[in-house]
């Protein structure tokens, strides 16, 4: 009798839907009707910062308050804020932040002015991005061909001209700091495999990079996108 007796409370306490002229409103058990708007997002942009100061000034709350507003790290690119909770127990979408970030093509074969381009405006500058462009541009003064690869280096031969021949060892393996977020949030080192080829059909050398680790970097990413919106919030909204 019990057990009957609140799941009858809990029954008369769900808001009761009503649809009337192609709207949506919640009947509360105590009689309050509230519609239910559809989700619009108030703005869009490719600025954390600026999601940040939006929340400052329209959400001064502590995140202790009851059904307060939000930020949720949807992914390393995507970060949302809701609003506080509505009459009808939905929170409202106000502000997308969205990451404008140069992709790499993993796996591609490139040419050398390709492949430059692309680690010059894919990757943070440091020593193993630096000896790997390097190490690019004194391969590519004519046709290459591999004169040993043993999985953990490959020595290769450029031919230049008649005469000229000289051997050049590349490392595969590097650690580079990919651009994978917003600006101000750091990307953690990774191991990347760099790989040399021969176009017979062009007769040139192409280059490809291969993404050892998958998605291990989006965990940390997120991680430090979380604590950038924490730290960097006056009212310390709640972030997840």
């Amino acid at each position: 009798m019990i057990k009957e007796a609140i799941d009858k409370i809990l029954d008369m306490s769900k808001p009761e839907v009503i649809k009337q002229a192609g709207r949506t409103f919640f009947l509360q058990g105590n009689g309050v009707r509230a519609e239910l708007l559809p989700a619009v997002t108030k703005l869009e942009s490719c600025s954390l910062d600026g999601l940040l100061l939006y929340a400052e000034r329209f959400f001064p709350v502590s995140i202790e308050e009851k059904d307060a507003a939000f930020i949720h790290v949807e992914s390393p690119t995507c970060v949302k804020l809701y609003g506080p909770k509505q009459a009808n127990g939905a929170h409202s979408l106000d502000y997308i932040a969205t990451a404008k970030v140069n992709h790499f093509p993993f796996g591609n074969k490139l040419s050398q002015e390709e492949m430059v381009i692309k680690l010059r405006c894919c990757f943070a500058e440091n020593e193993d991005l630096t000896r790997l462009i390097a190490g690019i541009s004194a391969i590519t003064s004519g046709p290459v061909t591999t004169s040993i690869d043993d999985g953990i280096s490959q020595t290769v031969t450029v031919k230049s001209g008649v005469s000229l021949k000289a051997e050049t060892q590349i490392n595969p393996i590097r650690e580079l700091s990919a651009y994978r977020s917003f600006p101000g949030i750091a990307s953690p080192d990774a191991k990347f495999l760099f790989r040399v080829h021969q176009n017979k059909e062009i007769g040139t050398v192409q280059f490809a990079l291969h993404d050892m680790e998958g998605d291990l970097w989006m965990s940390a990413i997120v991680g430090r996108l979380k604590d950038h919106a924490i730290y960097n919030t006056r009212y310390k909204i709640q972030v997840y």
